[in-house]
């Protein structure tokens, strides 16, 4: 009888691996190329770390070497090697991809408590008529963690992929797909479409809190409609109760608690007799005891919502079938483009189909805008569209003036602060080219280089015109001269 195929060996069959082609060109003695070499570990030395059994919060332990797990040649696709600081340290993919591939261990695997941050996000509100500062609470699982989580959550991808296929959703919902479709890409295929018709209505809806309040009866019922089944198996109901249920820890109670501590180490928050005392015996840990809400930040979250969001989509995609529109979500961001003569009647499609999901309209972000032909065949529209961060009025594209506002806003605060911490410190210099990469086009991820590479994907001058004076700007603000 031959033997089982391991765990591993099944996970690297569902897709791509990563890093073949740099590992079939090597140098300096066999090792690839633009790697940095690490120490190799004795004999019986020790690395990464091992979860209790037991229920509740898992405790740090050490995973040691063990011969009799063949270790996995190469990285599946899923695995990701994440380097931020948590409970427990990095974990290799030859240790990882064995153990969360088994479901008898994940059915036992105790997680760790999710850490959370708050960032602060600074919108316009078109009823308040001023800027107001939204917070959203992001999370991070611990190492171990963090790849359960990313290969269930490409197990549930593959067979909703497979579900979709050759339905009209799969050319609907287009957001935590894997497929290299951007919000730009997303926002242009939308403004192509409008610009092809003669006359229609064009109707943008947000889901109020989206990831807030995905019901959790209707995640596990997804969950195993998926797998095609009525309850769900041990290890996925494990995963399902650490992702719903999830416990966190805030960071800035982590930094207060353990100051006395000389602060967290080099690779970890703490170790595990700290934990149980500080962390956990503090109470510093909380869990979500609301029958809604899934953890941002945590690659379960973006699959399950696709999930639960299924019926949404079919629901839509058929109205939109029926009467000759055209359909698209990108996660909680709808576009419906219909004949005016239905706009009514799609508006109430959607909001009823959210209702099904129960998830509630943002009303304050609902746009209707109808589109129409001039007499010199021109598109007009009665206002422009807004649509993932972009203004449509029928001839041109341009980004919202809201987040030029923010960019303004964010590059006052920056300069400005290096500034004043430059005269605290009774200091004469500024460091003008770090400055320069955060808020200009010389930096590789910032506001102006996006502007840029959103108006040569849109071929739109326009855009390019919003930030053409950034530079003038930044010397506006107190940058100072070369």
């Amino acid at each position: 009888m031959p033997a089982p195929t391991p765990a591993w060996k099944m996970a690297l069959a569902h897709g791509a691996v990563r890093g073949v082609a740099q590992r079939a060109e090597t140098t300096h003695g066999g090792r690839p190329a633009g790697r940095r070499t690490t120490r190799q570990r004795a004999p019986g030395e020790q690395h990464g770390c091992r979860r209790s059994s037991s229920p509740g919060f898992a405790l740090v332990a050490t995973l040691a070497e063990d011969p009799t797990i063949e270790a996995a040649p190469i990285s599946p696709a899923w695995f990701k090697a994440r380097r931020y600081r948590h409970f427990d340290v990095p974990v290799r993919a030859d240790h990882a991809v064995p153990l969360v591939t088994d479901p008898e261990w994940v059915a036992r695997h105790g997680f760790y408590p999710l850490i959370t941050f708050t960032r602060l996000t600074r919108r316009y509100d078109r009823e308040a008529r001023k800027v107001v500062a939204r917070p959203r609470t992001l999370a991070f699982a611990a190492h171990l963690d963090a790849h359960v989580f990313a290969w269930y959550a490409h197990q549930l991808s593959a067979r909703y992929e497979a579900a979709i296929a050759g339905t009209p959703v799969a050319e609907a919902a287009i957001a935590y797909r894997g497929r290299g479709w951007s919000h730009l890409r997303s926002a242009r295929e939308a403004f192509a479409h409008i610009r092809g018709r003669d006359a229609c209505v064009a109707l943008a809806f947000d889901v109020e809190a989206f990831f807030d309040t995905l019901d959790h009866a209707l995640v596990k019922q997804a969950w195993a409609e998926a797998l095609g089944v009525s309850r769900l198996p041990a290890d996925h109901h494990r995963v399902y109760r650490a992702v719903t249920h999830h416990a966190g820890v805030t960071r800035q109670d982590l930094a207060a608690a353990l100051a006395p501590l000389g602060g967290p180490g080099a690779r970890r928050w703490c170790g595990p007799e700290a934990f149980r005392r500080i962390v956990r015996g503090g109470g510093l840990v909380r869990v979500n005891a609301l029958p809604h809400g899934l953890p941002q930040g945590v690659s379960l979250s973006t699959v399950l919502s696709n999930l639960v969001m299924r019926p949404f989509d079919e629901a839509v995609a058929a109205f939109a079938a029926g009467c000759g529109g055209w359909y698209r979500r990108y996660a909680d961001d709808v576009l419906l483009v219909v004949p005016p003569a239905q706009a009514d009647a799609a508006a109430a499609c959607v909001r009823a189909a959210l209702a099904g999901r129960r998830l509630q309209e943002a009303t304050a972000k609902f746009d209707r805008v109808t589109f129409s032909r001039g007499p010199d065949g021109t598109l007009r529209a009665s206002r422009p569209l807004q649509y993932l961060g972009f203004l449509f009025d029928g001839r041109r594209v341009l980004v919202r003036p809201q987040s030029l506002a923010r960019y303004q806003r964010r590059l006052k605060r920056g300069i400005r602060g290096a500034l004043q911490a430059a005269r605290r410190h009774e200091a004469r210099v500024v460091f003008k080219r770090q400055l320069l990469a955060r808020h200009s086009h010389l930096g590789r991820r910032t506001f102006v280089r996006y502007v840029l590479g959103a108006a040569r994907l849109f071929d739109e001058p326009a855009m390019r015109r919003q930030v053409r004076r950034h530079m003038a700007r930044l010397r506006d603000v107190g940058l100072p001269p070369p």
